[in-house]
Order: C-alpha cells, then structure tokens, then sequence
C-alpha cells in the first residue's frame, strides 16, 4: 500500500515537473529580476546580524 501511495506521489510530481517546464519555456514567461548592489547589501546586514546574534548568544548565561 505505501508503494502504491509513493507511486501516486511520484506520478503527481512528474506532471507538475513537466507542467512548470512547459510554462517556463513559454515566449511570454517573465523571470524573476536578478539581485541588485542593494539585494546583496541587505543579504550581508542580515548574515551579520545572525552571526552576531549567535554568537552573542553564545556568552549569555
């Protein structure tokens, strides 16, 4: 019974793999916009707040 529940799964996905294909390869599909400078700025404040926080957290007792 699994077996039959992952083949289902699996067959679903596929579909849906091949549906999201089908769409991207379309003349009128918009990609998303690549990062900009200010995208990689807030990317690094984040990862420097999280490093600090951690390891700040690191000291509290």
């Amino acid at each position: 019974m699994l077996e039959n529940i992952n083949n289902d799964y699996s067959i679903s996905l596929d579909e849906e793999i091949e549906n999201r294909i089908k769409t991207m390869e379309q003349q009128d599909y918009k990609f998303a916009q690549k990062f900009a400078k200010n995208d990689y700025i807030l990317l690094i404040i984040v990862v420097i707040v999280c490093l600090v926080g951690v390891i700040g957290g690191a000291f509290i007792k």
